[in-house]
């Protein structure tokens, strides 16, 4: 018969700290859906303690036979009627409505949706200083890779465009399946943001001199480790510096940056081709554009662009990150993305 692998410290430490949350009381229609899943587990894992803990009390009790038996008799009876006790709270506590994601759902994905500005970066980058994690974050900012791209390795390149600087990003897809969906391998390429907060031309700089000091062809990864992929240690570490920074976003706050700063450049199939999804549907559930955007859309006689911004021009670019546009035709950055492999 196998026995249970006994919990890690740091993770008994965390079960703990959690189970006492909630006997100071825990707002769970507050919370998200994995935040419900890691406080039932600590629930359910403190219960399970506390009725181990009066069961070995009461085996205890009745390990002794003298003058104090009658004694010890009670004693075992007050423990084992305790754990009985504990048993019937830990099955009404399972029996809580733990899958009732309707609000955390949508909490989760309004939080999810939100596209870093420039001021969040600003603040979190300090916060990041010159963490080994600074350089994979980079890469997300300019590129809009996923967490989970970061563990095949991301290839960035430098070029010049029309003689301007630019860096090209080589990522291959997690998420092609070489039918329909995403791209295998896509080129995003990320002009020098000339018109850009100087903290955000700063980390720019930042990054291409890295590349050009490689000599070559500068490859990012993150490794994944036992317990967590590529993905999961990306989004861990990012929340970690988030949390610390104070900041309402989340890892994909990056992708969504980016995909808002595609879609000002009023090409859909771009857009799509950057992200590393083969259709522009899928790109519909990411940043939206900005307001030079919507004014060509309204210029260009579109009517439903010109009928919603009557309506409220202020929500059509309410996720839309601050940046200085000097050409009402030009945004903040140029991205372009190319499906075709690079050799």
């Amino acid at each position: 018969m196998k026995t249970a692998t006994p919990l890690a410290k740091n993770s008994q430490s965390e079960y703990a700290r959690r189970a006492a949350l909630l006997s100071r009381g825990w707002d769970m229609a507050k919370a998200t859906k994995n935040e419900r899943y890691a406080m039932r587990a600590a629930g359910v894992w403190e219960y399970r303690r506390q009725i181990k803990a009066a069961l070995r009390q009461a085996d205890k009790a009745t390990r002794s036979q003298d003058f104090l038996a009658p004694t010890r008799q009670q004693m075992w009876a007050l423990e084992v009627e305790k754990a009985e006790k504990l048993m019937a709270a830990l099955e009404e506590f399972r029996a809580l409505s733990w899958t009732d994601f309707a609000h955390a759902r949508k909490q989760q994905s309004d939080h999810k949706k939100q596209a870093a500005t420039d001021a969040q970066l600003e603040v979190f980058f300090n916060a990041v200083g010159a963490s080994e994690f600074r350089q994979a974050f980079l890469v997300t900012e300019f590129s809009g890779c996923r967490g989970q791209e970061l563990g095949n390795g991301v290839r960035i390149e430098t070029k010049k465009i029309n003689g301007a600087p630019a860096l090209s990003f080589f990522v291959e897809s997690v998420k092609a399946d070489g039918k329909k969906k995403g791209l295998d391998l896509r080129e995003v390429v990320s002009r020098y943001p000339v018109d850009a907060a100087p903290a955000v031309q700063k980390r720019w700089r930042e990054l291409a001199k890295q590349v050009a000091e490689n000599r070559r062809p500068l490859v990012v990864k993150l490794d994944a480790t036992e317990g967590l992929s590529a993905g999961q240690r990306f989004t861990k570490i990012f929340c970690y510096f988030a949390k610390k920074s104070k900041l309402p976003i989340s890892a994909y706050s990056m992708r969504h940056r980016v995909s808002a700063q595609s879609k000002a450049a009023g090409n859909s199939e771009s857009t799509a081709a950057v992200l590393g999804h083969q259709t522009t549907e899928t790109q519909r559930y990411y940043g939206r554009a900005g307001e030079a955007w919507w004014r060509r859309r309204v210029a260009s006689g579109d009517n439903r662009s010109q009928s919603l911004w009557r309506q409220n021009p202020g929500a059509c670019t309410a996720n839309w990150p601050p940046c200085r546009i000097q050409d009402p035709n030009h945004s903040e950055y140029e991205h372009s993305a190319s499906p075709n492999k690079h050799s």
